[in-house]
């Protein structure tokens, strides 16, 4: 069965290079037998794509339909993205409420994460209390 790893982050992620090395060092034990997963769309999500593309690897992109789910078609999505994946990658320094959520459901089965920003590069997994906001003045 593949290892499926889902791709995250936010639309304003243009950093190719450092995406690619990112996803060749977490899934170096896993390759080729490995799908990607995204929500679709610009930034993150097209660059996730043009990875699997250019390492001949499975892509599947989620998008909420809403038409058929008016109301909770991102949530849908979000659970079978969840549900889904093995693993996750977060990439960018802004992470949204959106993209904690869809982390804590991959988180809640086990899975690693990863977290990739624009000021430092981590590829090993990292705990979800990473991701949350820090309060200033107030000790971690």
């Amino acid at each position: 069965m593949a290892y499926r790893i889902l791709v995250v982050g936010g639309r304003g992620w243009f950093d190719y290079g450092n995406l690619c090395s990112t996803l060749d060092t977490v899934l170096a034990n896993r390759l080729p037998d490995v799908v990607i997963l995204t929500a679709g769309g610009a930034g993150v999500p097209a660059l996730a794509a043009s990875y699997a593309r250019a390492r001949g690897l499975e892509l599947v992109a989620l998008v909420p339909d809403h038409e058929r789910f008016p109301g909770c078609a991102v949530d849908r999505r979000d659970a079978a993205l969840g549900c889904d994946a093995d693993a996750v990658v977060v990439v960018g320094d802004e992470i949204g409420e959106d993209v904690r959520r869809l982390v804590a459901r991959v988180r809640k089965r086990g899975g690693p994460l990863f977290v990739l920003g624009t000021h430092e590069q981590r590829p090993e997994p990292v705990a979800l209390a990473d991701l949350m906001p820090r309060r200033r003045g107030l000790p971690d």
